[in-house]
């Protein structure tokens, strides 16, 4: 299968970079479009000052502020466990 979507979580520092709460509801945009099965949720730390110890929202910043603002929103747990378990168990097994 082919995950055409891409929808980055991240700071939304950058003028025209969407913040977390715009990207959930890029998600359930795409939940809704029938997608589920496509969209895979993660996040990088990709320079020191994204670190805690720096300022930043450090590497649980999805499992801890994102997930349940995903909940608030209506995405059930299935749904969330289907994008961080189930989805890219699925990807990563492709030969």
């Amino acid at each position: 299968g082919y995950y055409p979507a891409r929808v980055a979580l991240a700071e939304g520092k950058l003028p025209d970079t969407p913040n977390d709460l715009g990207r959930i509801r890029e998600i359930i945009d795409l939940i809704q479009r029938g997608y589920l099965e496509r969209i895979l949720l993660s996040h990088d730390i990709g320079m020191k000052v994204m670190l805690v110890s720096y300022g930043g929202w450090g590497y649980a910043h999805l499992l801890r502020e994102v997930v349940p603002l995903m909940q608030l929103y209506g995405i059930t747990d299935d749904e969330i466990g289907a994008m961080m378990i189930d989805n890219p168990r699925r990807l990563l097994s492709m030969r």
